[in-house]
């Protein structure tokens, strides 16, 4: 993460493509400050409010992230409706995808092309819960869409 300081500091405007796996403090709340990305894919830990933060790069249009800890939905729902030009978003080890991450896409990120998210059911309430019928909705929705990948694995263990 010390490495990466000077783009924190002054973050070069022309950046439009970030990888960053598995290095520990980044200041991404800086980073992003300063730049537009198209293309961001991260690994590693990285907190909501660094997920939140990705919610300024208003032109991204390909999103790609496993965090170690997942994280809870809310930054989620805060990032896709701040990024409606995103067209691939893999969020498979990021977060449990719920009915509420797939309205709000289909409300919000209308020129979605590839998907990619998995449902452990981490957490068991009716805001977490996702449902067939909202994945029906989903994939109906973005019928034109390349790839739409959902792992259900709750419905798949009670099967």
């Amino acid at each position: 993460g010390a490495a990466l300081a000077p783009l924190a500091h002054k973050p070069p405007p022309h950046l439009r493509s970030l990888a960053l796996i598995d290095i520990p403090d980044v200041p991404l709340d800086a980073i992003l400050r300063g730049c537009n990305l198209r293309v961001l894919l991260l690994r590693g830990p990285f907190a909501a409010s660094s997920v939140e933060a990705i919610g300024r790069s208003r032109d991204l249009e390909v999103l790609k992230l496993a965090l170690e800890p997942m994280l809870s939905q809310e930054p989620f729902l805060r990032l896709f409706a701040a990024c409606s030009r995103l067209k691939v978003i893999d969020i498979y080890g990021a977060t449990d995808v719920t009915d509420r991450i797939l309205e709000c896409l289909m409300r919000r990120v209308p020129k979605l092309e590839d998907f990619c998210g998995c449902h452990r059911g981490s957490h068991m309430s009716y805001t977490h819960a996702l449902s067939p019928g909202t994945i029906d909705a989903f994939m109906t929705h973005f019928a034109g869409a390349r790839r739409l990948f959902i792992d259900n694995m709750l419905l798949d263990s009670v099967l």
